[in-house]
């Protein structure tokens, strides 16, 4: 019931979650790993909250790996086009 409320803006809220985690952590002084690891752990609890379709740190990471599988398989259907029509050209039987 609660979570059917705050749909419209869990993105936002998310968004805002981790923004001021990140700032805080900034602030504070703290060093890299510590930014990586506290990420991860906000991550771990939306996820377990069932969340984990508004976390902003998940969806730029499915986004990115979508990106890059794509990428490669068209690089890879590129190469084979190349690959066949030089086997083609060096066989013409």
């Amino acid at each position: 019931m609660l979570l059917e409320l705050f749909e419209p803006y869990l993105f936002f809220i998310s968004f805002l979650a981790t923004l001021i985690l990140n700032v805080y952590l900034i602030y504070k002084g703290t060093v890299w790993y510590n930014l990586i690891i506290a990420n991860a752990i906000l991550t771990i609890t939306m996820n377990m909250l069932g969340l984990g379709a508004y976390d902003l740190i998940t969806v730029a990471f499915t986004s990115i790996i979508d990106l890059i599988v794509s990428l490669v398989s068209s690089l890879a259907g590129v190469i084979g086009d190349i690959i066949a029509s030089v086997v083609k050209a060096l066989l013409p039987f």
